[in-house]
């Protein structure tokens, strides 16, 4: 495969998983900012200030992984700021806790294999090889909604 046809992409660590994100819905990797906690859902952390506008904050890890409600919550040091694919009304960036620096890959079909025995998860398309790297591929579509129904909720609750 020549590489034209190779994605740009980024291997983001979370604190479970490892992430697959092509390079351009990346808008920045960030300082862990000051929240604006709301709601009660573990996963949706919270509001922020970025670049003069107020962005969601989610963990995939706390989605994906209920089970571990009970442990002590540790703090990512970074967020991953991510372009919406913009095919959800009322979502245009969010922010992703991250567990460490993402790393650039380009990737192309013979750099991602399927691999059998991840976790399900609705925020997850696939779980695959790529670059030799465990990971997966996130539903950004499952994603996105799921933040535009706790935006949409947020909304109602201050109206």
């Amino acid at each position: 495969m020549s590489d034209e046809n190779k994605l740009q992409a980024l291997i983001v660590p979370l604190r479970s998983l490892n992430l697959v994100v092509p390079q351009v819905l990346v808008a920045e990797i960030i300082p862990f900012p000051h929240l604006a906690e709301v709601g009660d859902l573990p996963w949706f952390q919270g509001m922020f200030e970025w670049r003069e506008r107020t962005i969601p904050l989610i963990s995939v890890d706390r989605f994906c992984n209920p089970d571990e409600e009970g442990r002590p919550v540790l703090r990512s040091r970074r967020v991953a700021v991510l372009n919406a694919l913009g095919e959800t009304e009322g979502v245009s960036q969010y922010g992703i806790e991250i567990g460490s620096i993402p790393h650039p890959v380009r990737l192309g079909e013979s750099e991602v294999r399927s691999a059998d025995g991840g976790k399900p998860c609705e925020m997850v398309a696939e779980h695959v090889q790529a670059a030799g790297v465990r990971a997966a591929v996130p539903d950004f579509a499952a994603l996105e909604n799921r933040v535009a129904q706790v935006l949409r909720q947020l909304d109602k609750a201050e109206a």
